[in-house]
């Protein structure tokens, strides 16, 4: 009697449960927490509103950490009963360093490519990149609070993002998209408006086509590699950089 055959593997391009409305859904709470929550705080803290204290601006991320663990209770653990792997938090192998650093390569010379067209077509936008805007301008700060930021920005901040805009609003689209259009149509769809959301979720008009630029960039790293740790070594690598030239 012949064997049944073991049981296939689902195909790489296999969809998560959920769909448009956890995506959106999740992008719009989460920020919306955020706001609330840092509004909150900056109108009882005034000084670090003025004297952008780094470290006290740090603690209030916290509150978006919060608001995605909770958006990925609601929207997806509750509903779906999808775990952290089905948001990506999966190892897919040696190929995530490789992936990296093809990605990385692209970015920066996308990023380049960006802020030469700016300069020469835009002057008067002032295209720069968004490091400025979140470490501020004081960068006296001591060895253990340069280190502190340099944690948070290369694991606390890329993990949590990646989580809500590529674990959970990329793979959302991605499954909507994939319902009318052809898989690669489709990954290129949900990369560009998870890409666009990102990149307009920072709130700086003058960082944004260099946000939108790595978000896209971000998600194909997530596509194909497989995994949220990919997309977010990417992101981490990007902002210690940015965070080291910064801050010295």
């Amino acid at each position: 009697m012949q064997q049944p055959a073991p049981a296939a593997e689902a195909p790489a391009d296999s969809e998560v449960p959920w769909g448009i409305a956890s995506a959106i859904g999740s992008f719009v709470l989460a920020f919306a927490i955020y706001i609330s929550g840092v509004s909150v705080l900056f109108g009882v803290n005034h000084v670090s509103l003025q004297h952008h204290d780094l470290v006290w601006d740090l603690g209030a991320y916290q509150i978006l950490v919060a608001a995605v663990i909770l958006c990925v209770l609601l929207f997806i653990a509750a509903p779906y009963h999808a775990g952290l792997r089905s948001l990506g938090y999966r190892d897919s192998g040696a190929r995530i360093v490789l992936l990296a650093a093809v990605a990385l390569v692209v970015t920066f010379a996308g990023i380049a490519a960006l802020q030469w067209a700016f300069d020469t077509f835009f002057p008067s936008f002032h295209l720069q990149g968004n490091a400025v805007q979140e470490l501020g301008k004081n960068h006296h700060y001591s060895l253990a609070k340069k280190l502190l930021v340099l944690a948070w920005a290369a694991i606390e901040a890329p993990l949590t993002e990646e989580t809500l805009f590529r674990g959970i609003v990329y793979q959302g689209l991605r499954h909507l998209f994939r319902r009318v259009i052809p898989l690669d149509l489709a990954i290129f769809f949900a990369a560009l408006v998870s890409g666009a959301l990102f990149g307009l979720a920072h709130g700086e008009p003058q960082s944004a086509p260099i946000l939108i630029f790595m978000g896209v960039v971000l998600a194909y790293v997530f596509e194909y590699g497989k995994s949220i740790y990919a997309s977010a070594l990417v992101h981490g690598v990007i902002n210690a950089i940015s965070v080291i030239y910064i801050l010295g």
